[in-house]
């Protein structure tokens, strides 16, 4: 069973929590219904070239704790990249 946009959306929060003060989860996107793919867009907010978004695509699949994980890692980088402008 896919994970629902609401548990998507509270791992995105809790790994965009971990990386940064910055981040805010903005939407989370199903690719179609009963797809196993969903994007997150994040915000940067306070940046210098506003708006500052960031998506990240993710497989639906439980368990949470993973989905937190995977969000975290390329949250990360691509904050950083981000960051160095």
């Amino acid at each position: 069973m896919n994970l629902n946009v609401s548990e998507i959306r509270r791992a995105a929060d809790d790994a965009a929590r971990a990386i940064s003060p910055d981040l805010r989860v903005a939407g989370v996107v199903l690719s179609a219904s009963g797809s196993e793919y969903a994007e997150v867009v994040f915000d940067i907010e306070a940046c210098r070239n506003e708006p500052c978004r960031i998506t990240v695509g993710v497989r639906r699949k439980p368990p949470v704790s993973a989905l937190v994980e995977q969000f975290a890692a390329r949250l990360g980088e691509h904050y950083r990249v981000h960051r160095a402008l």
